[in-house]
């Protein structure tokens, strides 16, 4: 070494060859590289391929199933509207011939309330066979009156009266559940009371 130069031993046509040799390496190992991520895109490309292929197959048989369900869930949903209409046919009909006439009872009960307690709310149960009436009443004694009056009168076999409805004795609000005779009870009852 003569310096700080570097003395090239070797001839020109060996350093030709050993670029070129290091040039078709080079080129040999991009090459790979290249193929390499080619093949990757290509199995890649053929995984997607199969797997949307796949997918579509599995879609198709999804809508099918889901058509059938919703063929199901339809059919149920009608299923169930004609057994309500019928059930509420049954019901109608057998309204139609119990002799029990709400309007009359509801009338009775009325009437018998004394005439210091108001009614806020009535309602009846025709399968429960039973009346619940809520309402207003100044005194006790009001209160005990009413709860007479409706034990007399011919359709109810039971009225019952919650402690609450006597435990204060002025503004009371009241609760009572009247419990029907059957229809059997009452037309004797109503043949008692005629004779």
């Amino acid at each position: 070494m003569l310096g700080d130069k570097l003395i090239n031993l070797t001839s020109i046509e060996a350093q030709n060859g050993i670029r070129f040799e290091l040039l078709t390496r080079l080129v040999i190992r991009v090459g790979i590289v290249i193929i390499a991520i080619l093949s990757v895109l290509i199995i890649f490309m053929l995984t997607s391929l199969i797997y949307i292929t796949t997918l579509k197959g599995g879609v198709s048989e999804n809508t099918k199933t889901w058509r059938i369900l919703g063929q199901t869930t339809e059919s149920d949903e009608v299923k169930q509207k004609v057994k309500a209409s019928a059930d509420f046919i049954r019901y109608v009909s057998k309204l139609s011939t119990d002799p029990f006439k709400w309007s009359s009872t509801i009338r009775d009960v009325v009437v018998s309330l004394p005439p210091t307690v108001y009614l806020t709310a009535i309602s009846g149960s025709q399968a429960q066979r039973n009346i619940v009436i809520s309402g207003f009443a100044p005194t006790r004694d009001d209160v005990l009156q009413l709860e007479d009056m409706l034990k007399k009168l011919p359709f109810i076999s039971l009225v019952d009266s919650p402690d609450s409805n006597v435990i204060a004795e002025k503004n009371i609000t009241f609760q009572f559940t009247l419990i029907l005779n059957n229809i059997r009870q009452q037309e004797e009852k109503t043949d008692k009371k005629s004779k």
